[in-house]
């Protein structure tokens, strides 16, 4: 059975770009064979069964179809991963639904379509209802087949919507930190000193670098250093507001954008993410870890460039260092 599946698994659900014509022609030759394998099945059931009530022949129809239908769509559905919304259960009643609908019609339908000498070839009988039956169930066979497909199909769109989703968000994230990176800083930066040209709020900007970074790298393993990292980014996500933005430029450098802030308020941040990294505890990451952090401040001039503030901003953060490491 575990080899039937797999088999289901490799043809049924088989990615666009890796449908070789082998497979399709593979794929059409186990179609036909659940069909046969359903005639085979069902004909033994009219060889020895009576069916002429007509409660026993859909009750009947409608087992032994949806018992197909639903392994069919089970290992499409299991392939595809689809959402859980999607379970085999409302499938099967939905399968159920249909098979109820259409059994009178497709019964009566064969009975004008199926010769009398094909039926004895099979069942042994000159049971027309039977026939019924069997018609009605390949008819399911194939229906199943174009909605697993259309299932699978719905599954590949998602997982590659998903895909996309997830390298959009790449796109703007520090990997390492998970802040947002240069480019999504350079874009809501820029974004935001329009609307402050334009007669919006001052915007500040704080440039932050690790003190001694180098050190740590040499000192205790670069594996130390990117813990040290991730801690400063926590440190900037729990003290920053949640109209501001905080991001990681490159190596040790980071970087908080101000909405709405003066140059007063732009200096008690700084002074404000300096202390948070020096109260926190680095020994649980290294014993004896030295972590500090140098942050530059700067309120932009109406229609100053991006730019010329960064630059403004990380010229004090210089000056900072070289005066002794905090901010004034």
């Amino acid at each position: 059975m575990q080899v039937v599946l797999q088999a289901f698994q490799r043809l049924f659900a088989m990615p666009k770009a890796d449908d070789t014509w082998a497979r399709r022609a593979a794929r059409t030759v186990l179609e036909v064979t659940l069909v046969l394998l359903g005639f085979t099945s069902l004909s033994f059931l009219v060889s020895h069964l009576d069916f002429e009530d007509v409660t026993a022949r859909t009750v009947v129809a409608i087992v032994v179809g949806s018992a197909y239908a639903a392994l069919y769509t089970a290992v499409v559905l299991r392939h595809s991963r689809m959402p859980q919304a999607w379970s085999s259960v409302a499938l099967l009643v939905l399968e159920l639904a249909m098979l109820a609908i259409l059994l009178p019609f497709l019964v009566g339908l064969s009975h004008l379509v199926v010769p009398k000498r094909f039926l004895d070839l099979f069942v042994g009988t000159t049971n027309e209802t039977a026939w019924g039956i069997l018609v009605f169930l390949a008819v399911v066979l194939f229906a199943s087949r174009g909605w697993g497909r259309y299932v699978g199909r719905s599954a590949r769109i998602a997982a590659a919507n998903e895909t996309s989703r997830v390298y959009e968000r790449l796109a703007h994230e520090d990997v390492l930190t998970g802040l947002p990176n240069r480019r999504r800083f350079e874009q809501d930066a820029t974004a935001w000193l329009s609307e402050s040209a334009a007669g919006g709020g001052g915007v500040s900007l704080l440039m932050i670098d690790v003190n001694r970074f180098k050190f740590i790298n040499d000192t205790y393993t670069h594996n130390i250093g990117d813990e040290v990292l991730k801690g400063i980014a926590e440190v900037l996500r729990s003290n920053v507001r949640k109209t501001d933005l905080a991001a990681r430029l490159a190596g040790d450098e980071f970087v908080v954008v101000l909405r709405d802030a003066d140059e007063g308020f732009a200096r008690q941040m700084a002074q404000r993410l300096m202390d948070a990294v020096s109260r926190r505890d680095w020994s649980t990451i290294a014993a004896g870890l030295p972590v500090s952090i140098s942050v530059g401040y700067a309120t932009a001039a109406k229609g100053e460039a991006l730019v010329d503030l960064m630059l403004r901003s990380d010229q004090q953060m210089y000056a900072i260092k070289q005066a002794g490491r905090t901010a004034s």
